[in-house]
């Protein structure tokens, strides 16, 4: 989902757990009114402990369709303003990325494991001007990350996973190569 709040980009993601958890409830739903048809059938004399059961399930779907439908439990995947970039996925980033500071943002595909008839993944890779100077500026941990990126098949130091986004990729593309188009001729 993206959102422009005064000049400023902000691209949302769905987040994993909440789907995880939406999945939960849904299922626990399902073998909550199970329960209680079964119980009914095979236990007759303890209809209330059966319908307890069967009232769980039934809050639990609730729970779940509310998870869906009412509630957007979204993260920040990456924030884009006239001053650059602020990504929040690849955990190498160190804080904002001026324009200044990028070459280009591009989309590509490495093959998942390196091995042919493996599913292709997609990235939106940012590629620095200076790379050496921006990984000054990082942890020891991140400087081993993108260092290490190359011999994993990524072409660019800081990528944002695009399954992450969905449709979204593109528009983000878009996006900052206007940005940085728009940086080239001020």
């Amino acid at each position: 989902m993206v959102e422009q709040v005064n000049g400023v980009y902000r691209i949302r993601a769905r987040s994993a757990i909440a789907d995880g958890i939406m999945i939960l409830l849904f299922i626990g739903g399902v073998v909550g009114v199970l329960f209680m048809c079964f119980g009914f059938l095979f236990e007759p004399d303890e209809p209330i402990m059966w319908l307890g059961i069967g009232a769980l399930g039934v809050a639990c779907f609730v729970a779940g369709v509310l998870m869906l439908k009412v509630f957007k439990f979204t993260k920040l995947v990456a924030e884009v303003s006239e001053e650059g970039i602020r990504e929040y996925a690849s955990k190498v980033s160190n804080g904002l990325i001026r324009w200044e500071e990028i070459e280009k943002v591009f989309i590509y595909f490495i093959a998942a494991g390196g091995r042919r008839g493996w599913p292709k993944t997609e990235f939106i890779g940012i590629v620095l001007k200076d790379q050496d100077a921006y990984i000054e500026k990082l942890n020891i941990i991140q400087r081993g990350i993108i260092k290490a990126g190359p011999a994993m098949g990524f072409s660019a130091p800081i990528n944002i996973p695009c399954n992450m986004l969905g449709e979204d990729a593109e528009k983000l593309l878009e996006i900052c190569n206007d940005m940085l188009k728009k940086r080239a001729t001020v």
